[in-house]
């Protein structure tokens, strides 16, 4: 019986228990900028009303999200165009580029004077990546915490009960061993 377990079955009962605690994959890599990282990004955008060199667009509003960056302009009486700041590994062919952002177009043709102006504009101030990692998809947070819950009380509770059913078995084991009879002895002749 060399090489096999003493407990019977505790090597199913392991390997089911080591697949039903580990968490769910939690999919693709995901860039988000941390609520604590909002007043670091703003001092490197453009502010309200900043005039964008070449272009003759003032900036209108800026909003930051958690997985991008919309900055909106608009040229003097004309209508507003937004471009979007995002991670530079979700940069697109033609997106314009800093160190810690892509700035992304409404479309190819519209917006590539802005995306320039407000990526020359970004870089110049860049001093610090704002972006943190996150291996969660940024719309399954709340998953995340149920499977952080399952963590925190199925993995445990999971060690109890293999730690119990060993003592169990091994409790089983002892009484049925002072439950046998005493072998006879060996040698019939001998004096025990």
């Amino acid at each position: 019986m060399a090489g096999r377990s003493t407990i019977p079955g505790l090597q199913s009962l392991t390997l089911l228990l080591l697949l039903a605690s580990a968490p769910a994959s939690a999919g693709e890599v995901a860039w988000a900028i941390p609520a604590d990282q909002g007043p670091a990004v703003f001092a490197l955008l453009p502010a309200e009303g900043e005039l964008l060199p070449p272009t003759s667009a003032r900036i209108r509003d800026v909003e930051i999200r958690r997985s991008d960056v919309q900055v909106c302009a608009a040229p003097a009486g004309g209508a507003a165009q937004c471009v979007t700041l995002v991670h530079p590994s979700a940069a697109g062919p033609g997106d314009a580029r800093t160190r810690f952002f892509a700035v992304r177009k409404p479309d190819a043709r519209a917006g590539a004077e802005l995306a320039r102006a407000v990526a020359a504009s970004v870089a110049a101030r860049e001093r610090e990546d704002p972006w943190r990692r996150t291996a969660i998809p940024l719309g399954q947070q709340r998953n995340a915490k149920r499977g952080e819950l399952w963590l925190l009380i199925g993995v445990p509770l999971a060690g109890l009960a293999v730690l119990l059913l060993g003592a169990w078995t091994l409790r089983r084991r002892l009484a049925a061993r002072r439950a046998r009879p005493a072998a006879p002895p060996s040698n019939p002749g001998d004096p025990a």
